[in-house]
């Protein structure tokens, strides 16, 4: 198995969504507040380094996730 995990920073900060970040609702994936994705900064870190899980984002959330990717790296798919 892997070692290496890649996440994308979240933030509780909504004011503005551009269009490489993806907006969570509070509820979703049991987080307590409006928080976004920033796919803009995504990291490669080590397993060991994550401690506590936050939640879990429904699949249509991840769907727009990967999308705000392709976005930020300016890859067409669609």
């Amino acid at each position: 198995m892997p070692r290496q995990f890649r996440y994308s920073q979240l933030l509780t900060s909504t004011g503005k969504i551009y269009p490489f970040e993806v907006l969570i609702k509070a509820g979703n994936g049991n987080f307590l507040e409006d928080s976004k994705i920033k796919a803009n900064q995504i990291r490669t870190i080590d397993k060991q380094r994550l401690f506590q899980k936050i939640g879990t984002i429904s699949k249509s959330t991840l769907i727009e996730a990967e999308k705000a990717i392709l976005i930020h790296l300016d890859i067409d798919l669609f």
